[in-house]
């Protein structure tokens, strides 16, 4: 069982139902869905309970641990295929959760050779060491996600964060996307080298093994006590789907929280969807009264501001003042 320090330490990610109700007003998103198969990120995410993903980690980071010498770093292991979770074998192989990503019926061999080139340029390090190898990749990647092209500040100084805002409308929507499902971060300004690689193949077409991705990270984040938990609900499937028992959990918990494509902001296609009221401030000067007397004076619509004065007082008024 898990000390009471680690549930505390550990919290759980919280995951996102994806609204996509006006996506086929976005067609290049919805065309890259369909082409990397990936509606199943889309679709409604089932229950989940914080006692046993805590425990699934637990366990996990334990098997991997005994399976290995005590002088070995476990993290540097290639991710376990199953792990006991109450007495319960769950299989957690890249097969077993394809089926969880893609469904059922997926056979369809996925050929990451391109993919994996870029990612390793980033992960080892050539990039920075070597000029041709960043040239050509941050051509590739300029092409397909900087909003600005090479006058992008990351395209031209490599050193540099790469913010969210610098990129395309259909990346901010893959950025929420994998962030929720696949990979996920605490920072939402600013995308990491590699994960901007692995946007840059969604919208160039390449194949990503999302499966070996969510395992990946399952079996980082294991060792990591200073990181949340994530994918509680891939976990919870995994585990119902071995037979393991629900009856003594505290209690299910729903994913209420939504991420809706209606939200993201195209500043480059002023048509596009967005739920906010947008109302055009014009730009005001040092000279406030002469900018709104000339604002007056285009537009007819507005009133011009009038000065309050007060009537004189009737004769009766006066009458009954000097009366009394």
């Amino acid at each position: 069982m898990l000390n009471e320090h680690r549930r505390i330490a550990r919290a759980l990610t919280k995951e996102r139902r994806v609204l996509t109700s006006i996506l086929h007003k976005a067609p290049v998103i919805e065309d890259l869905l369909r082409r990397h198969r990936c509606e199943g990120m889309t679709r409604g995410l089932s229950n989940y309970n914080e006692e046993m993903t805590r425990e699934f980690y637990a366990s996990y980071a334990t098997t991997a641990q005994n399976s290995i010498s005590k002088w070995a770093m476990p993290v540097a292991q290639p991710p376990l295929q199953s792990t006991l979770m109450w007495g319960f074998q769950v299989d957690i192989s890249e097969a077993t959760i394809c089926r969880f990503i893609y469904g059922p019926a997926h056979t369809l061999p996925i050929n990451t050779i391109e993919y994996d080139y870029k990612i390793c340029i980033v992960q080892s390090g050539s990039i920075q060491r070597d000029a041709d190898q960043r040239e050509t990749l941050l051509r590739w990647m300029e092409r397909y996600i900087a909003e600005d092209g090479e006058c992008t500040e990351w395209v031209q100084n490599p050193t540099l964060s790469i913010r969210k805002v610098t990129l395309s409308f259909a990346v901010k929507f893959f950025c929420l996307l994998v962030r929720n499902r696949h990979s996920p971060t605490q920072a939402d300004n600013v995308v990491t080298w590699d994960r901007a690689v692995m946007k840059v193949a969604i919208m160039a077409g390449l194949e990503i093994d999302f499966a070996h991705i969510l395992i990946a990270e399952i079996h980082k984040r294991a060792f990591k006590n200073t990181t949340t938990l994530p994918f509680p609900c891939l976990i919870f499937h995994l585990c119902r789907e071995a037979s393991v028992p629900i009856w003594h959990c505290d209690r299910l918990l729903e994913v209420t929280k939504t991420l809706d494509i209606d939200l993201i902001r195209d500043d480059a296609n002023p048509v596009s969807p967005w739920m906010e009221l947008k109302v055009d401030v014009p730009h005001l000067d040092v000279d406030l009264t002469a900018d709104v007397e000339q604002i007056q004076a285009d537009d007819s619509t507005i009133p011009a501001p009038t000065t309050d004065t007060q009537a004189p007082p009737s004769s009766a008024t006066s009458q009954a003042l000097s009366s009394s």
